[in-house]
């Protein structure tokens, strides 16, 4: 196939043409949509078809080629700095556990899976506990009324343009990035900081930054992740009105009470001419300074221990208010009062400190005080020291670091692990081998990707010029 065409063709599959995969083709060899738009036909070049996929599958982070023996970029993997701030500790272990049925079509390899069961889980697990070292990650708790501004953004602003919705029953398409249960991986701030600046920590993705507002990046978030359910940890009392600022509640009769998870508008039942008002109790492991932000549209204000902590009040869009406040180690009184006249409405009540990124203060609430927050059935994963030193050798030793960028301790981890070079490859063994020895990554090829690469060792990439940049640019 020539240049032309192909270019042409990038350009309509961008545009939805896409063909549903086969049922051979929709197995748990790594997705590589290049590759499976250009080079799954009988007539398209094989040699071409290796040399995108040892691009996209980043082969030279191990394998490395001199000048002329490849022809694509290499596609950077997602960088792990702070992970543990981002992804939860119980979707690390799944999926370090068996990576291609937690997210089929991963380019990653399973590198453990040719260990015994016991020795396998042991080495997971210490992965998982030290990746998990490396942040903090909270619950955000459900608020339905932002997730349905989320699925009106989605529809919007052309996620489904590149995002498989369809119902489950429906053929997958090899070129839609279908979106897995990502209330599993990701907590609703996590996933709104990594929507705001995809390529921060996937710098060769293709998901551009949306230009949006921050509070549209929670509301989008809450929608990947509504269906999680979470205990209530609020006392709500709602009431009806208009006001310009927050009303005296204790002048007024609320029309319905409750308790629900997290500070929930949708509990008021209606979308104007309300008022809010929430109590709950904060638990601070450690006495410290901490910084306190509510935002809101329309008014809002945060009381700690009776002592406004953050005030948004008035008729106004989104807006926020950020103080400091000192707290001493355990349980405080928090209140939140809000109120809508019309319009939009929205409600957001964070905090951050020394030694954690911002993060919802319902995600340290609870309704009883007399047991640490800990002991109140909340089953935090808690990381064990001696098992992070083991990870941490175990993520240099294994090839983690080859691909994976991690700063520790303020330096980029290095790898200890080296393979032959490029060209020196045996085209039927290591990764290319049908059957693996033990401690060769398994990326699950199937035959067409093994031929290909095979054709890939054994010709060297064309020479490189404007056209051809150009022209595998807009094929990956």
């Amino acid at each position: 196939m020539t240049q032309l065409p192909m270019v042409i063709l990038a350009g309509l599959v961008g545009l939805g043409l896409a063909l549903p995969l086969s049922a051979a083709e929709s197995s748990h060899n790594p997705l590589v949509p290049a590759f499976e738009r250009f080079f799954r036909s009988d007539d398209a070049d094989l040699a071409a078809g290796g040399h995108l996929l040892a691009g996209e599958l980043n082969c030279r982070s191990c394998h490395t080629a001199t000048d002329g023996q490849t022809a694509v970029a290499d596609k950077q993997a997602p960088i792990l700095d702070l992970v543990g701030d981002r992804v939860r500790p119980e979707w690390i272990r799944e999926f370090l556990s068996r990576p291609h049925a937690v997210k089929p079509g991963t380019t990653m390899p399973d590198l453990l899976g040719h260990l015994p069961p016991a020795e396998r889980a042991a080495q997971v697990e210490a992965l998982t506990h030290f990746l998990a070292s490396t942040g903090n990650s909270y619950d955000t708790y459900s608020d339905p009324t932002a997730a349905k501004r989320g699925q009106d953004l989605f529809r919007r602003v052309g996620c489904a343009a590149c995002h498989d919705v369809a119902p489950e029953e429906a053929a997958p398409l090899s070129t839609s990035a279908a979106l897995p249960d990502l209330a599993q991986k990701y907590t609703a701030h996590a996933l709104a900081t990594f929507l705001k600046d995809p390529l921060k920590v996937r710098p060769s993705g293709r998901m551009p930054a949306l230009g949006l507002k921050d509070e549209e990046y929670q509301d989008l978030a809450q929608y990947f992740l509504r269906d999680r359910e979470a205990v209530p940890n609020v006392r709500f009392a709602v009431y009806r009105g208009s006001w310009e600022k927050l009303p005296d509640f204790s002048q007024l009769t609320p029309i319905k009470t409750g308790e629900c998870a997290g500070f929930d508008l949708s509990v008021a039942g209606m979308t104007n001419n309300f008022a809010v008002r929430f109590e709950t109790n904060l638990f601070i492991a450690a006495e410290a300074d901490l910084q306190f932000t509510i935002g809101s549209d329309d008014g809002s204000r945060l009381l700690i221990d009776g002592e406004v902590a953050a005030d948004a009040d008035g008729i106004h869009p989104h807006q926020e208010d950020r103080r400091t406040r000192h707290l001493t180690a355990g349980w405080h009184a928090v209140v939140v009062e809000y109120f809508q006249g019309g319009g939009e409405w929205t409600l957001a009540v964070d905090m951050q400190g020394r030694g954690f990124a911002r993060r919802a203060v319902a995600s340290q609430c609870a309704l009883q005080t007399d047991k640490p927050l800990s002991e109140l059935g909340d089953h935090r994963f808690v990381v064990n020291p001696e098992l992070v030193a083991r990870g941490r050798e175990r993520f240099m030793s294994l090839g983690c670091a080859n691909c994976h960028q991690l700063r520790w301790e303020e330096t980029v981890l290095k790898p200890d692990r080296s393979a032959k070079r490029w060209g020196d490859l045996a085209v039927n063994e290591g990764c290319l081998s049908r059957q693996p020895k033990p401690g060769i990554p398994r990326f699950g090829f199937d035959d067409r990707q093994i031929a290909a690469l095979q054709a890939a060792i054994k010709s060297p990439a064309p020479a490189a010029d404007v056209a051809g940049t150009v022209h595998t640019t807009l094929m990956t």
